[in-house]
This record gives C-alpha cells, sequence and structure tokens, in this order.
C-alpha cells in the first residue's frame, strides 16, 4: 500500500464514520503521543548517509551507539530508530539483539515500499490537515461530507453509509 494509499485509507475510513450519522455538533480531539509534522521524515539523503555509515561500521551496535550517532549528525534516536526500521523492512539490514549488518546481495528499492515509511508520511499529512487546519479548512472538509439536496421543495443532506 503506497503512501497515497494510506492516507486515502484513513480519510475514507473518517469519512464513513462521519457520513453514516448526521451529528448537531462535533468536538474533534486529536492527541498523539509525538508530533509527527514537525518531526524530522529523514530525506534520501539523511538514508544514504546512514547506510553509508552503516556499510563501513557494519556491525553496528544501535543500542550502544544510536547516541551519539543521532547527537553528531543533529538527528534525534528516534530518527535513527526509524531509519534503521525501514531499512530492515526494505532488507538492506538484519538487526539482532541490537546489533545492525548490512544484508548481502541488496536490490535496489524506493524508500516507499517500506510500511513504516509511508505511514510516517501519512502521520505527518493528517496531522497537517487536522491539526494544523484552520477552522474554515476544517468546516468546509466536514460539509464535504455531506450532499445537500432539494426534495419536494425540503432541503435535505444525502450521504452514502455503504
Amino acid at each position: 500500500m503506497n503512501r497515497k494509499n494510506v492516507l486515502h485509507k484513513v480519510l475514507t475510513d473518517s469519512k464513513v464514520l462521519l457520513s453514516c450519522s448526521l451529528p448537531e455538533r462535533i468536538y474533534a480531539l486529536f492527541y498523539q503521543r509525538e508530533s509527527h509534522f514537525f518531526s524530522m521524515l529523514p530525506t534520501r539523503e539523511h538514508f544514504k548517509w546512514l547506510y553509508s555509515f552503516l556499510h563501513k561500521r557494519s556491525p553496528f551496535d544501535v543500542r550502544r551507539y544510536a547516541d551519539d550517532l543521532a547527537r553528531s549528525r543533529g538527528w534525534t534516536k528516534e530518527t535513527i530508530l526509524f531509519m534503521i526500521q525501514v531499512f530492515r523492512e526494505l532488507g538492506f539490514i538484519t538487526v539482532e539483539n541490537g546489533i545492525v549488518s548490512l544484508a548481502r546481495d541488496v536490490q535496489k528499492r524506493d524508500l516507499t515500499e517500506s510500511p513504516s515509511y509511508r505511514l510516517k508520511q501519512a502521520q505527518a499529512e493528517l496531522e497537517h490537515m487536522f491539526l494544523y487546519s484552520s477552522y474554515t479548512q476544517l468546516k468546509r472538509w466536514f460539509d464535504s461530507l455531506y450532499e445537500e439536496e432539494k426534495v419536494n421543495g425540503f432541503k435535505t443532506i444525502r450521504h452514502d453509509c455503504s
């Protein structure tokens, strides 16, 4: 499932949930432990640098040295762990007891093939849309869930609950 499909699924699920009823008011509370919008989504260059580093230093004890590596690059430990997770999902590395080793016979793959990478992209987009949109933008989005039509002179709202 690519990034657009992940985002589309979350938005579609939200629309289905909201369109099956016609609430008088909507109170939105968007809680999450960490902000994905302001946390760094590493660039291709960041991944390239880390892979080169791991190539030179493999095997690498991520438990022991992740903090030092993050500090030296100006990244967070979470960024390092995220990139390692993406590499693991793509089959570029193996991780055993915190020891990162390069995999052999690695095929070139796009970062978006990693479920973790796509999820982080989708989370940042959703956070931007729901948390940092103005009232007007959110209202317009919620209003778009319902189609208004005139039936026998009365204003009705049509929505699909399939």
